[in-house]
């Protein structure tokens, strides 16, 4: 009996980290959308803890996301606090870099479209109609709203 009990209290253990892990993931992040044809590099350079930030390479079709409440990626903390990025590709031995110090609200997203022969665009959204710095789930897919930021 007391076997059972443990094997019980174990899986119910495993059970419940795994949820707080899925669930601290997704839980009220700026995330950057890339929806252009290539691999996008997406770097920090305003609003974030020295040697901190984020750095991600973003594939194609795909997205990277970070807790708006984390220092590390937004040093003021609040939702609506400022954030910046550069993103840029590279082609051949060439790095270019489509947008530069891209400002987002820390708890809005980024979308990245266009392809190599248009030209990339970089597109800032922000829900401002969810309760400030309450916004507690990440989108499953990119949201469909007005831009509050375009170049």
């Amino acid at each position: 009996m007391c076997k059972k009990k443990g094997a019980v209290l174990f899986a119910v253990w495993i059970f419940s980290t795994l949820l707080v892990f899925l669930m601290t993931e997704r839980a009220g992040a700026f995330c950057i959308y890339n929806n252009s044809d290539r691999q996008m590099h997406a770097m920090q350079s305003y609003g974030f803890e020295i040697g901190r930030g984020f750095d991600k390479f973003i594939s194609s079709g795909d997205h990277e996301c970070c807790n708006w409440k984390n220092k590390d990626c937004n040093k003021k903390g609040k939702r609506d606090s400022t954030v910046k990025f550069n993103i840029d590709y590279a082609r051949f031995v060439f790095y270019f870099t489509p947008c530069a110090d891209f400002p987002i609200k820390a708890g809005g997203w980024l979308s990245i479209s266009g392809d190599i022969h248009k030209g990339y665009q970089c597109e800032a959204f922000f829900d401002e109609s969810s309760e400030k710095d309450d916004a507690d789930e990440e989108p499953s897919k990119e949201p469909s709203k007005e831009p509050s930021e375009k170049k």
